[in-house]
């Protein structure tokens, strides 16, 4: 139980150590039995016992850790222990007994769910069982507005059980926040999208007609939400990175921006949700693109049910019948016309009375602004209704499958399809910069065998959905009613949902209200929201005002909620001695806080501003105020209370419920020195060191506020971030990362805590930090600080984890102080910092004395990272040298300095010319990663100076050509997607006459990349020496422009000469005119030499035709010698002989290489020509002449080849190395996985996902997977040169088919042209006979050549194979022949009811080849260079091959392939059975989806039967014959692919597992284990 799960280091039945200050602990034994969690009151009872007994022990009923303290039981602390022993064992059992309640707390959000109605109806709460003595559960149900507030509430225990988006989801599981995803609400639809102004003709405002127009706009969306997240996919997809403008706004604020024309920035438009688009499509708005359309193109978003891990492992019967409840009023609505159930029409009908229709207690729910409670009208009613309609909803037994959350049985191999989705989304989330890593979705799918990984996990939970709603006979409780029935879950025919009914029977009976009794919040008509009354300026310092309390105007009393952005504020002056205050009441949400100030403005006595407290969360009220210490001043007390935009809302709730604070304050007798052992200062305040905070220093669960620490000579002193955060435990499992829900006492969110170092005595001046930290990498930081409190110097800031000691010297300021600093944010915890803290004098440091070594960093050179600030290493000349790390590292980084995360400073040089000059060192120079010059966010150096502000950014900027560096400091040059940086940049920037500052900036992550930083020198530019003209009149040497004089100095002396010449220039002039003009003769001479040569050459060719015909006699005579290549290599160096007819002597060239290939063969990983192994001896020599001797004959054939690599040389062809258009205008990262997938290895294997591809470019999958198979290897290295990854590589670096070597002059730009033709006749609205499936198909049958042999099949049959597959269901309508004969359909007439389909599909294709299309004539034609005959023999192949797809034939192409090839070697298979054989690959290939591997046959068959039923469908309406597997009444998913398996696919398979073993071993078993997924899944049908 959650009890005892915050008490870890105990044994059963045992309590922590007891202390009180610096006396001894007092040993304590406490046996004690809870079986469940006690009702609040009672559990909150015990607590407090223990708290007043156990000063220190630590308990959480939320979650959260906590302390709590009463001084007044300290000297009566064994009696007490003793009693509360004796109470707990004799009858304490009795307080937790028929009265237990445990409130839940359940957040949801305030759009139209189905499932909200189950907050207005209670249905959610559950009943005590006292058979399995369980405790009653209440459910307090609180509207929220946006995922990430939800994630941050779920981290602190705000919230138990809460909806959340998607992308909130996947940035809360990457961030280690401890949840459990435990059923999935919805995927969005039509409820959000991006929503743009209409056009408006009085202000010629012009609106968004498309995503490419929003170049140039500015889009708003909710930071982190799904729909920042669909903004930011849309932006890629487009290619809009740095041309539109993204702006965080909340939904609130986006419509104030909306309402307003002249909001900066104008917004033109929003991506939302609920109310905010409601406002904008009411107010000139109109959809652009909904969340349901971004899902199909590749970006799915949801909303899912998360709880928090702790309390569903606790309470596994609530939360089963939570989701039971959550999803069966989901499933009703998706039955809303009562075609199951009669009664789902009647409770989705706003027409019907509403203690009937559930839409009323849904709409009662959602706190709408004005309305009266527990009284919606017909308006508002009807139009929630409608609003249900947008979302996309998922039956329980859909969500059971393996596509989302799995079956909770074990039959699913993770990763399961929500697994996928959220892991794809925190990759997006992570490349957007979002989040800094992606913690434990970063497993690969090889370890979801390990529990701590994501996938292997119970992050997804499928447990309570499937106890609720699978399976017959399951005891399902009736929510607040004390009765159970037994359900049936999985029944054959539909019946009504017997939970739903009898829960409206036991309400009727009961008489009990659709609605809430109670609620808070809801704002009123006029708008107005809360009772916070509070003002900002209020003062207590009247004599007479000795105590008393004082809030924000809520109090945290019944039935009262505080007010949002709210600003107030509290000033208690201090009377005589001490002001104390402390809090009495506080239940403040996330994102809101109460802060606790001693001093600052208006205080007497000129004390500094010291935050003592920042305080938020739930606590209850008898938990204060001894779960807070007190906080105290000498001279006065600031409280502050602010609250964000966001309207806290409760429905449903407790009628004691209410948010808001109360403070009582004390200005008499406060106690001073009251420090529970530790020191205090003069005026009598407590000094707690770094281990114990408050006024009493009586709090250590968690730092909170200021503390202040004196370092005396020979002291070591700790500092802490919670009681928990132990040398030993931050410095345990140094390879191991923070696991979710393994460490089970991380420091809380939303901390601000200071350490204060007080070393003036006697006299340091550097404190020595030793630091163990493991901390939320770049969002959880650990300031190290010059100075304190609000005078402080940033030294360095860490984050991330460290396990090792790292140390610091910190420099102390001229007060004697240093600090350090530690703020968290609202979510994502670690297990904190540990500090062990002395004085140093810098005279006694003699090691590492700076300026310090180039890679090292800080006051005594002790870091490896460049720190905030930093001095300049020497370099080589002299000159300033700025590095950002040692060259062994990479940079880290630093988003939380956007103004700079490493800096340097330069004093002003009146001596300078006002300009500096960075020289680049050539070995790292500036490696950051690349970014859009329009970010805002990215790694960059910046270059300003101290009087204007004003400088220099420098950056590579991401490019894709040269043309887009044109910044003045770059080269031009687009290298590797970046845009290279000169080697010399000069900036003037006054620094003559002001401080410069080099600042390093960078964001949250590298993408996954490594980057080397900065490395340069610094040269202040000085003035060209008086009478000087030139840089080379002054012994200086030029670069890109820049004049460095002697001894390396940086002038400003100009590099061209001027009008006057001096003898010196005019002879070096001449020098260079005469070297010019012999360059130029030489030249012409060798021209005429290989022009003379040539010719020679050509005549002796002319003179040996006899000598040639002599050579190709020899054929006949050639044979391989003992050497299995000896001949080919005496042959070849026949032809090297003198009187050999060469052509080019480069081709001796190709000749040698051929030679060393063939005599170092020694293993199989070079490829050998097949030619040459032919027993056609005549075929190998006119090969090796043709090919290698450039010999042309009009006898010579290239032949087959056998490819073991593709390591020989690849003669580009005109043309073949320009990359496609569709590709160019992709962006970065998609160009890079598209290489990645349609690399020629990565096509071969037999599971590649052509959904990856159409993922990228849907509309051109067709396209290029084609390209990339036909085309290769000229597809694969056009796409590297793309992307500049061609730099070390060559074409021969890439494996492909090379069809363009044939005899057959393909042109590939008239074959690109035929295959986008080709790709558009394909419908897109067929879910499976589209462009898609043609992919597959190509790649389906590209994959089985390779698994036979290439070598096997002559090359022009694999490329007619390969066309054939592009093209083989072109214009395919989506209905079979069979329906067409049936209907007699005008395809069925024309081509007499006879392969209709395949007969359409050959005929088309050839009509676009040879006549084109829309205005294409004689530009599709790829094969135009064939003659006519060549051309008849293509096409009659073509043509075969894809009537060869019909069905019809199916079982005789088996039987025919079976006699004649199975079993046989391919020696005794001749050419004309290997054709069949490719043919029936293609055959094989078009059915080939119960073949493929998860989730492919899954995808693949729910696309068929959506095609087969809409088949089916129009059958029924036309009175024709349903066809086989297309009536939807009647067909079963599992039986259709059973059969179609075990008669079709698997025996046609085994066929060819005869022929090419490598099927048998590759294929059979993946089609045996779809074989048994369906089985499997056919057999839990018939049991359910």
């Amino acid at each position: 139980m959650e009890f005892q799960n915050q008490l870890p280091k105990m044994k059963q039945g045992d309590l922590q150590k007891a202390k009180d200050g610096e006396r001894n602990p007092i040993p304590v034994v406490v046996a004690y039995e809870l079986r469940e969690k006690p009702s609040r009151r009672n559990r909150n009872w015990v607590e407090h016992f223990f708290h007043a007994v156990v000063p220190y022990l630590q308990i959480s009923t939320q979650g959260n850790m906590r302390s709590r303290r009463s001084p007044s039981l300290r000297g009566s602390v064994f009696p007490i222990l003793l009693a509360s022993l004796l109470f707990i064992r004799a009858g304490g059992a009795l307080a937790l007994g028929a009265q237990d309640v445990v409130r839940v707390r359940y957040g949801y959000f305030d759009y139209a769910r189905p499932h909200h109605a189950a907050c207005a109806r209670g249905w959610m709460s559950l009943a005590r069982n006292v058979a399995e003595d369980l405790p009653a559960y209440e459910v307090e149900c609180f509207p929220q507005i946006a995922g990430v507030v939800v994630a941050s509430r779920l981290d602190n225990a705000h919230l138990d059980i809460a909806s959340l988006g998607s992308t909130p989801w996947a940035q809360a599981v990457a961030r280690g926040i401890d949840l459990k995803e435990v059923y999935i609400s919805h995927d969005m639809g039509s409820n959000q999208a991006i929503y743009v102004r209409k056009d408006n003709e009085e202000t010629g405002y012009v609106g968004i007609q498309s995503p490419r127009d929003l170049i140039n706009r500015t889009i708003a969306a909710p930071f982190g939400s799904t729909t920042h997240n669909q903004v930011s996919f849309l932006i890629e997809l487009f290619g809009l990175q740095g041309k539109t403008q993204l702006v965080n706004l909340s939904p609130s604020e986006i419509v104030q921006a909306w309402k307003d024309p002249n909001h900066v920035p104008f917004i033109d438009g929003a991506a939302c949700w609920g109310s905010a688009r409601e406002y904008l499509l009411e107010n000139e708005g109109r959809e652009l693109i909904s969340a349901g359309l971004l899902s199909h193109w590749g970006s799915r978003t949801s909303a899912i049910i998360a709880a928090r891990r702790v309390f569903a492992d606790e309470h596994p019967y609530f939360m089963k019948h939570l989701v039971g409840i959550l999803s069966r009023l989901n499933d009703s609505f998706l039955d809303r016309f009562g075609g199951k159930d009669a009664q789902n029409a009647a409770r989705w009908n706003v027409q019907e009375n509403n203690s009937v229709n559930l839409v009323a207690s849904m709409v009662d729910s959602l706190m709408i602004e004005g309305k009266t409670p527990g009284n919606p009208n017909d308006d508002i009613l009807i139009a929630e209704r409608g609003n249900l309609d947008l979302f996309v909803q998922h039956t329980a037994s859909e969500q059971l499958t393996c596509d989302y959350v799995g079956d909770a049985i074990g039959s699913c191999p993770n990763p399961t399809g929500e697994h996928v989705s959220a892991t794809k989304t925190a990759k997006f989330l992570l490349q957007q910069k979002i989040i800094s890593n992606l913690g434990i979705m970063a497993h690969s799918n090889a370890t979801c065998m390990d529990p701590y990984s994501f996938c292997g996990g119970d992050i997804i939970d499928p447990t309570y959905l499937a106890l609720a709603r699978r399976g017959n006979n399951v005891s399902t409780p009736l929510g607040p009613y004390e009765e159970v029935i037994y359900v049936d879950n999985m029944p054959e025919q539909p019946v009504p949902d017997a939970v739903l009914s009898q829960l409206e029977a036991l309400d009727n009976e009961a008489g009990r209200s659709p609605y809430a009794a109670n609620e808070i919040g809801r704002a009123s008509v006029n708008l107005t929201f809360g009772h916070s009354n509070c003002t900002v300026d209020s003062i207590i310092s009247e004599p007479s005002m000795v105590n008393g309390t004082f809030g924000d105007g809520a109090n945290a009393l019944p039935g009262r909620s505080y007010s949002g952005k709210q600003h107030c504020g509290w000033t208690i002056h201090a009377l005589d001695g001490l002001v104390e205050v402390r809090v009495q009441r506080l239940r403040v949400w996330s994102g809101d806080f109460v802060r606790i100030y001693s001093g600052g403005a208006g205080c007497p006595g000129d004390k500094p501003r010291t935050l003592l407290a920042q305080l938020s969360g739930m606590y209850e009220n008898e938990d204060l105020p001894d779960a807070l210490p007190p906080f105290r001043s000498s001279a006065c007390i600031v409280v502050e209370f602010d609250t964000d935009a966001i309207q806290e809302r409760g429905y449903a709730v407790d009628e004691e419920y209410g948010d808001g604070f109360e403070i009582f304050y004390s200005r008499d007798s406060v106690p001073e020195r009251d420090c529970n052992g530790k020191d205090w200062d003069s005026d009598g305040l407590c000094l707690c060191g770094g281990e114990a905070w408050g006024g009493d220093c009586s709090h250590n669960s968690f730092c909170i506020g200021t503390t202040r620490v004196n370092i005396t000579k020979g002291t070591t002193h700790k500092l802490l971030s919670s009681f928990h955060a132990t040398k030993e435990a931050l410095s345990s499992d140094p390879d191991r990362h923070f696991i979710i829900g393994e460490y089970e006492f991380p420091y809380p969110n939303d901390l601000d805590c200071a350490y204060e170092l007080d070393l003036r005595e006697p006299a340091f001046d550097l404190a020595r930090v030793e630091l163990y930290f493991d901390l939320e990498e770049t969002f959880d930081l650990l300031r190290l600080q010059s100075g304190s409190g609000e005078n402080t110097t940033q030294y360095n800031v860490v984050s991330g984890r460290q396990s090792s000691s790292e140390t610091f010297y910190v420099p102390v300021d001229e007060k004697g102080m240093a600090s350090l600093h530690l703020t968290t944010d609202d979510k994502g915890r670690r297990r904190g910092f540990y500090a062990e803290i002395s004085g140093v004098h810098s005279s006694e440091l003699s090691f590492l004395t700076p300026p310090c070594e180039v890679g090292r960093f800080g006051s005594r050179c002790e870091s490896a990272y460049c720190l905030q600030r930093n001095t300049f290493h020497q370099s080589a000349q002299g000159s300033h040298r700025l590095t950002s790390q040692d060259q062994s590292s990479f940079v880290r980084a630093m988003p939380w300095a956007p103004d700079g995360g490493c800096e340097w400073e330069i004093e002003p040089n009146g001596d300078s010319t006002g300009a500096i000059r960075l020289i680049f060192n050539n070995l790292i120079g500036i490696d950051l990663e690349p970014y859009p010059a329009t970010s805002a966010v990215g790694d960059k150096v910046i270059i300003k100076s101290s009087g204007d502000g004003q400088g220099a950014e420098l950056f590579i900027e991401s490019c894709e050509n040269n043309d887009t560096c044109d910044f003045t400091w770059q080269s031009g040059k687009c290298i590797n997607g970046g845009c290279a940086i000169r080697n010399q940049v000069e900036l003037d920037i006054n620094a003559n006459i002001h401080r410069t500052s080099i600042l390093l900036v960078t964001d949250r992550n590298d993408g996954g990349g490594n980057f080397k930083g900065v490395d340069f020198d610094v040269h202040l530019v000085q003035s060209c020496p008086q009478g000087t003209t030139d840089c080379a009149s002054q012994g200086g040497s030029c670069k890109d422009g820049l004049c460095i004089c002697s001894d390396f100095i940086a002038c400003n002396c100009p590099c061209e000469g001027s009008s006057v010449t001096n003898m010196t220039t005019g002879i070096a002039l001449g020098v260079s005119c005469a070297v010019l003009l012999l360059l130029v003769i030489l030249l012409l001479y060798c021209h005429y030499k290989k022009k003379k040569t040539i010719l020679m050459q050509q005549s002796i060719i002319k003179s040996g035709s006899l000598l040639l015909k002599r050579k190709e006699a020899e054929l006949d005579a050639f044979h391989l010698g003992t050497s299995k290549y000896g001949d080919a290599v005496t042959f070849i160096d026949s032809l090297l002989q003198p009187e050999s007819p060469l052509v080019d002597p480069s081709e001796v060239e190709n000749l040698l290489l051929v030679k060393r290939c063939l005599i170092r063969r020694t293993d199989d990983t070079m490829h050998i020509p097949g030619n040459l192994v032919e027993n056609d001896r005549r075929s190998s020599m006119r090969y090796i002449m043709r090919e290698f001797a450039g010999v042309k004959s009009s006898r010579a054939s290239v032949g087959n080849f056998k490819r073991i690599s593709t390591s020989y040389a690849v003669r580009p062809v005109a043309g073949t190395l320009i990359c496609l258009p569709e590709f160019v205008s992709l962006g970065v990262s998609q160009q890079n996985i598209l290489f990645e997938l349609l690399s020629f290895s990565n096509l071969r294997q037999w599971d590649f996902n052509v959904f990856d591809v159409s993922a990228i470019d849907e509309e051109n999958t067709l396209l290029f997977v084609t390209w990339a198979v036909i085309c290769s290897p000229y597809s694969q290295f056009a796409m590297a040169k793309e992307l500049r990854r061609t730099n070390d590589l060559n074409l021969n670096d890439f494996e492909g088919y090379d069809f363009l070597g044939l005899d057959l002059n393909i042109e590939i730009e008239p074959l690109c042209e035929y295959l986008r033709a080709i790709q558009r006749d394909y419908k897109a609205d067929n879910p499976y006979h589209n462009a898609i499936h043609a992919a597959d198909v190509v790649q389906t049958v590209h994959s089985l050549i390779q698994l036979a042999d290439v070598s096997v099949f002559e090359k022009e049959e694999i490329f007619l194979i390969l066309v054939a597959s592009a093209i083989h269901d072109v214009k395919h309508p989506g209905r079979n022949n069979s329906f067409q004969v049936n209907s007699f359909s005008d395809l069925a007439l024309i081509h007499n009811d006879t392969a209709v389909l395949e007969n359409e599909h050959s005929s088309h294709s050839f009509k676009l080849m040879i006549q084109g299309s829309s205005g294409e004539l004689d530009n599709l034609n790829f094969l135009r260079h064939v003659t006519p005959s060549k051309f008849a023999e293509m096409r009659k192949r073509i043509v075969e091959s894809v009537l060869h797809t019909d069905m019809s034939k199916h079982f005789a192409t088996v039987a025919k392939i079976k006699c004649e090839a199975a079993g046989k070697s391919w020696d005794e298979i001749d050419r004309d059975i290997r054709w069949e054989v490719l043919m029936y690959m293609l055959h094989l290939a078009d059915i080939s989806n119960p073949a493929k591997g998860d989730p492919m046959f899954k995808l693949w068959t729910d696309r068929c039967l959506q095609e087969f039923f809409a088949q089916g469908d129009m059958e029924r309406e036309l009175g024709l014959p349903i066809s086989p597997n297309c009536d939807r009444n009647k067909t079963e998913k599992p039986d259709s692919q059973i059969g179609f398996i075990n008669f079709v696919v698997k025996p046609a398979y085994e066929v060819l597992a005869d022929i090419i073993p490598a099927v048998g071993e590759n294929i059979l078993p993946v089609i045996e284990s779809n074989l048994m997924y369906w089985e499997d899944q056919k057999g839990r049908e018939e049991t359910e």
